[in-house]
């Protein structure tokens, strides 16, 4: 309903436009895969210098709770009543499809690649992936995120993904499709490294780590967040943050990082923004010198206290805090 929009009508192959000039200047790109390299079992592969292009989504697909609006009143009076048609999926959009999936391999390498204009994330790193690289990427123009660190299935140990580098690429504007998503996410995963990435223009949160909502052990240990900007996240969404976690997550390292310049959304319901997020159990980080700034957790109107770095049923004392600051001044943890 908007000039520029359009739509493709696969069983007669016609385009519908709606525009004020003259369509035969326009250039249109149907995406015809949903997934445009898959590597499954490999060992020791390189990819450089690659311009991955144009991956397709579906939508049509409900999946949540049928009242899920009506669940969500009941503690919430102000939660709208009708939502638009489309794809519902739960937060950080992990069922969207890559452009790259990765199965069962060790030690494959993406270097200076270039992946863009995709309809669900960028690169997945799935089941029985162990000791992969993703470096000098740019990942932009994104339907959902960047980089999907998830083992999808989880019959065996070995499913479970293991010693992943991700360092200094350049993730941005994700979330065009699904605003849920996040520019990397790690899900039930250990030991990876997310060091010196820039990354900004996202609905929802920059970096996502764990995937459980109790306090039981998991997969998701030793992860290292090390030195990555993040900023301009949270443009659509509310609930999240530049770093963000979830269940527990010993042996975590959070440091060094820059996360700033976060707003709060026209479009946000409920929960405010936060700089980082210890959600829903979350013990075991270490968080060194960290500088937030310019984190606005709730509209000026709002009167209701900021929360630059918040926690969800869990307290300070499950983490370790050092030498962080928000704007400028050296940040103390409230015991709750």
């Amino acid at each position: 309903d908007q000039p520029g929009e359009w739509f493709w009508n696969p069983d007669n192959n016609t385009i519908t436009l709606k525009h004020e000039t003259d369509p035969n200047e326009g250039r249109f790109l149907v995406p015809s895969l949903d997934t445009v390299i898959r590597i499954d079992g490999a060992e020791e592969v390189e990819l450089s210098q690659l311009h991955i292009a144009h991956s397709r989504t579906l939508f049509g697909r409900y999946d949540q709770h049928r009242d899920w609006p009506g669940a969500i009143r009941a503690s919430d009076p102000t939660f709208p009543d009708e939502f638009p048609e489309g794809l519902t999926v739960p937060q950080s959009a992990p069922f969207t499809g890559e452009a790259i999936h990765i199965t069962n391999s060790r030690q494959v390498r993406l270097v200076n690649c270039k992946v863009s204009g995709t309809g669900g994330y960028a690169i997945r790193l799935g089941a029985n992936t162990h000791d992969c690289v993703i470096q000098d990427c740019v990942l932009t123009d994104l339907g959902a995120g960047g980089v999907n660190i998830d083992p999808e299935v989880r019959k065996a140990e070995r499913d479970y993904p293991t010693g992943h580098l991700v360092k200094e690429n350049t993730i941005s504007h994700g979330g065009r499709l699904h605003p849920a998503a996040c520019a990397i996410r790690i899900a039930e995963s250990a030991d990876n490294r997310i060091i010196q990435n820039r990354i900004m223009h996202f609905g929802y949160t920059g970096i996502s780590v764990g995937w459980a909502w109790n306090p039981r052990p998991n997969h998701t240990t030793g992860n290292h967040l090390v030195g990555n900007d993040i900023s301009h996240v949270m443009e659509v969404l509310s609930d999240g943050a530049g770093i963000y976690t979830l269940g527990a997550i010993p042996g975590t390292r959070i440091e060094g990082n820059y996360i700033h310049d976060i707003s709060r959304a026209e479009t946000a319901i409920g929960a405010g923004n936060s700089g980082i997020f210890f959600e829903q159990y979350s013990q075991g980080a270490v968080v060194r010198n960290n500088r937030l700034e310019r984190i606005q957790s709730w509209k000026t109107e709002d009167k209701r206290e900021p929360h630059p770095i918040k926690h969800h049923r869990n307290l300070p004392a499950d983490h370790t805090f050092e030498g962080n600051t928000v704007d400028g001044e050296p940040f103390v943890p409230k015991e709750e």
